[in-house]
């Protein structure tokens, strides 16, 4: 039995805090084992799967890649579905996320059309209610389950009891009744993201839509209104707990939900009949299918053209307190519009922007530090330089790893890694993004960072990437400053800070790749930190003629990842730092950092950080004393 590994980067996936919300404490693993027999513990979970196969197997000959996975994703759920990571990025920035999820949206929709097709029969009551259980339960394995379809399912029997039986019952008497049965079963569910968002969206259909509505123009089409406010009501109920989870807000959700959520009910009204019907008859799901796809064609198209604007996301982190804040004022704000109090909503408003004028001049004025973080992305290396003034400043990106006959990426920790955590940071804008050299540890992770944020300037070593495509035509493509180096320079940053280059120098021509590194030193208030890349020993003995005492550092990171290749003793010993970073993998089949080098740090008695046993390393400093905190000793 082992406990599940600790989180290794701040903004990363927390998969301990996953399991325990699904009431796992620890995994099991067993050296061999033996199949003794099998039986069905769950008849119903047993058909939902058969089914769901069934059902997969039925839409795949019908549609191709992707289109069958979006289409089952909407109607059953994303369980045993494979989208992209593009796919899954654009609907996510689009505010569409939800769509790939069977929410309680399309149980009501299910249970509705049963419950009305069960009365056309003319039924007894409790034949027609024990039907809708058996679907619903059904419906719950075959879509995987969750929090949201729970939620939704026993609502539904909920007020499809109370209908049976002509009960009349308070809406909000439902959703408790339903939380209740929720806590009893599972308490863990308060503190499960799927569970609060699908009862905030619940509220907001019952009691926001008819506010929303009054406060739009009467002129106006009903049927507009009606279809704003049931865009408006979700956006403003879920938007704040979205922001403080994710750091990051979907500026034109509100438009693509409006734009495209007759589309979705389309797909999924038209969907779930078609696959009934294709069940017992394949030519009506064949058929209904073909008709689909050019709708799924169109719905991808203006996903993908609505992901392209580079304002569709805002990211901002913001503290827990001010999403408790967003939300006091929204149910105050709703509670004077219900009313008609708007003398007192007007006065409250003006309250509210003072306060948050005074919050926000408190937080400029506020002096911070500068924060550098050596993120853990395996064997490669990304560093984030924070600076005292709001500027972000990425030295390498982590790697990439790529399936080469297939051209399928593997790993990415562009993606996994450095993205999370400019996310969690809430940094939209990358000022500059410096490749030390072109090898696929150091820059594969690049594209994502480019992709998904705006970045300032692309520095690089001018030379040709034997990997990725040539980073210069990057430029047109992403309309950035590209600035390959080819001598000494100095940026400077802002004041008291300035980044010097060393190298790669016009004077010393080399054909190796990582003899070709940026080696950069950033300078704050009395501190420096040194990066050398991959630079080999020849690279730091040229460095060691050329700038001798300009090398002097308090921190290094080792180069080359600690390999014996670098880290000269001559040269650690004339940078003399006070502490030492080494981004290395956990396991790594290097050998990385190796057993000279840790000894020559050693023996100067410097303290030696390391990713591969450490996690990502932070160093925080207004210009006196460093700070060092890792993640797996100090979780910052």
């Amino acid at each position: 039995i082992k406990n599940p590994k600790k989180i290794r980067n701040p903004g990363a996936f927390d998969f301990r805090r996953y399991l325990l919300l699904k009431n796992i404490s620890g995994l099991l693993y067993s050296d061999s084992y033996e199949k003794t027999g099998s039986k069905i513990r769950n008849p119903f979970k047993y058909i939902a799967f058969k089914l769901k196969a069934r059902i997969l197997s039925l839409h795949e000959r019908a549609l191709p890649h992707p289109y069958s996975d979006i289409l089952i994703g909407l109607v059953f759920g994303d369980d045993g579905v494979t989208l992209s990571e593009d796919i899954q990025n654009n609907f996510r920035r689009t505010g569409l996320m939800h769509l790939l999820v069977v929410s309680g949206s399309q149980v009501s929709l299910l249970s509705g059309m049963v419950f009305l097709f069960l009365r056309k029969l003319g039924l007894k009551p409790g034949i027609q209610y024990l039907f809708l259980c058996l679907v619903n339960i059904t419906f719950y394995f075959l879509t995987g389950g969750g929090a949201s379809i729970f939620r939704a399912s026993v609502m539904n029997l909920l007020a499809a009891g109370t209908k049976t039986w002509h009960y009349k019952i308070s809406p909000l008497i439902i959703i408790l009744i339903a939380l209740t049965i929720m806590l009893l079963i599972d308490p863990y569910i308060l503190l499960d993201i799927g569970a609060q968002l699908s009862f905030l969206a619940t509220l907001s259909l019952i009691y926001g839509v008819d506010i929303v509505k009054k406060c739009l123009p009467a002129t106006w089409p009903n049927f507009l209104n009606m279809a704003i406010s049931m865009s408006l009501a979700p956006f403003l109920f879920t938007t704040p707990l979205l922001w403080g989870v994710f750091k990051e807000v979907s500026l034109i959700s509100l438009f693509t939900n409006l734009l495209l959520i007759d589309v979705i009910e389309l797909l999924v009204v038209v969907g779930f009949f078609a696959t009934l019907g294709g069940l017992f008859f394949y030519p009506i799901l064949w058929l209904a299918d073909a008709i689909l796809k050019w709708v799924i064609i169109a719905m991808l198209n203006i996903v993908n053209y609505c992901a392209s604007f580079s304002f569709s996301v805002m990211s901002v982190s913001i503290h827990w307190s001010f999403v408790v804040y967003l939300y006091t004022l929204l149910l105050f704000s709703f509670w004077c519009l219900e009313k008609e109090r708007k003398a007192l909503l007007k006065n409250g408003l003006y309250a509210s922007a003072s306060l948050l004028c005074l919050i926000f001049i408190f937080i400029q004025l506020k002096e911070k530090p500068l924060l550098i973080t050596y993120l853990d992305v395996g064997q490669g290396d990304a560093c984030v330089i924070e600076t005292p003034k709001g500027k972000t400043i990425i030295i390498d990106s982590g790697g990439r790893k790529i399936n080469y006959k297939t051209r399928e990426i593997k790993s990415n920790e562009g993606t996994r890694t450095v993205l999370p955590y400019l996310n969690s940071k809430g940094l939209s804008f990358v000022d500059f993004l410096i490749l030390t050299h072109n090898d696929m540890d150091h820059a594969g992770g690049a594209f994502s960072i480019l992709e998904k944020k705006e970045i300032g300037s692309l520095v690089t070593n001018g030379r040709r990437s034997l990997y990725l495509d040539n980073l210069n035509n990057w430029q047109d493509r992403f309309s950035h400053k590209v600035s390959p180096l080819t001598d000494v320079t100095r940026l400077n940053i802002e004041e008291d800070m300035y980044l010097d280059f060393f190298h790669p120098n016009s004077s010393r021509i080399t054909y190796s790749e990582n003899e070709s590194s940026i080696v950069c030193r950033l300078y704050y208030r009395g501190h420096s930190f040194l990066f050398t890349g991959d630079l080999e020993e020849d690279g730091e003995l040229w460095l060691l003629r050329h700038y001798g005492s300009e090398l002097n550092s308090t921190v290094l990171k080792l180069g080359h990842h600690g390999s014996k290749t670098s880290t000269n003793k001559g040269f650690l010993k004339q940078v003399n730092p006070s502490f030492v970073i080494v981004s290395a993998g956990q396991y790594n089949r290097f050998g990385h950092p190796a057993p000279v080098v840790v000894k020559r740090v050693s023996d100067l008695g410097v303290a030696l950080y390391r990713t591969d046993r450490q996690g990502a390393i932070q160093i925080q400093t207004f210009g006196d004393e460093l700070i060092v905190k890792t993640m797996l000793e100090d979780s910052f």
